[in-house]
């Protein structure tokens, strides 16, 4: 055509050729026919609906479409655990009260007939969100309404009841998987936050070698050595957590900095130790040249500031 394209015929030839690849890529050719127009058709729905799936955003009317075909397929192989699985995540991601109880008792059925741990995991999960929903519910009331006392018990109530259930939740789940070093980290986390300081310091060892929690994990060993009074331990908890922390600027690490300070003096004071006021003083300095407005490090340093001249005169 290029060579000649006053080719009136060829021209033609070249627009059937077209027309006829078109017909063959749809299945026009075959239709009523196995395999042809009808099946394309069934392809193209089966591409529409995965990419319905696949969408970031989904909107209402598309979501419950694909919960409805998960359902039917579910409902077709009640023993597949993948499609247990894909149902669930599914109810979950639109949400409602009720998805959130159809999710939680398909979880715990199949916890029952396949003893597969994780699906008692999952619906432990749902128990969790449902709790923090409420309590965040609670904690708008109370900041709505400081005086309201019955919201504030119950706020304070709620937040007990729900940690409670973590750390027993957690503790159970690091029995399952042994090996899992975070696990460990979150109950001694609930326990330190429930005021079980020896039993929070027990988890948190075991969690000691976790990846990329090193530093939090210090952190609250420091926090429930300090809690019981042993300073020692405490110091060198915070020590090994500022050196695994790898910002020396973030709101993070002025936390460690500050509970290294606060340990120190404390220090200071039960053992009159100069040295240990003198280094709480200067890590108190260096929290104010870096953020002024920290908690209330004016009024610790300028204490800080004369506790090490008092200790230094006196020695």
């Amino acid at each position: 055509m290029s060579l000649d394209p006053r080719d009136a015929k060829l021209q033609q030839r070249v627009r059937n050729m077209s027309a006829t690849a078109t017909m063959s890529r749809g299945g026009y050719e075959k239709s009523g026919a196995a395999g042809g127009f009808r099946s394309n058709i069934r392809d193209l729905e089966g591409q529409r609906a995965k990419e319905d799936e696949e969408a970031v955003v989904k909107t209402e009317k598309t979501l419950g479409s694909i919960i409805e075909r998960a359902a039917a397929d579910f409902k077709a192989r009640p023993d597949d655990e993948a499609a247990a699985r894909k149902l669930g995540k599914l109810l979950l991601e639109r949400g409602t009260p009720e998805d959130e109880k159809t999710a939680m008792k398909l979880y715990m059925k199949m916890y029952k007939d396949t003893q597969a741990y994780s699906f008692k995991v999952a619906a432990s999960d749902i128990q969790i969100r449902v709790a923090k929903r409420r309590l965040r519910a609670l904690k708008a009331r109370v900041e709505k309404d400081p005086s309201n006392q019955e919201a504030l018990e119950q706020f304070s109530e709620g937040q007990r009841q729900l940690l409670e259930f973590e750390r027993k939740e957690f503790e159970e789940r690091a029995k399952n998987y042994p090996t899992d070093q975070k696990l460990k980290y979150e109950v001694g986390v609930r326990s330190f936050r429930l005021g079980d300081y020896e039993s929070a310091i027990t988890f948190l060892q075991g969690a000691v070698g976790a990846p990329a929690l090193a530093s939090h994990v210090q952190s609250y060993l420091g926090q429930a050595f300090a809690k019981m009074d042993w300073l020692d331990e405490a110091e060198s908890s915070f020590r090994a957590a500022i050196d695994a922390h790898p910002s020396d600027t973030d709101d993070f690490a002025m936390d460690l900095r500050y509970g290294l300070m606060d340990t120190l003096e404390r220090k200071a004071g039960s053992a009159q130790d100069p040295e240990a006021a003198e280094e709480a003083f200067k890590l108190a300095s260096a929290i104010a040249v870096k953020q002024i407005g920290y908690r209330d490090i004016r009024e610790r340093r300028a204490k800080l500031q004369n506790l090490a001249k008092e200790m230094k005169t006196a020695g």
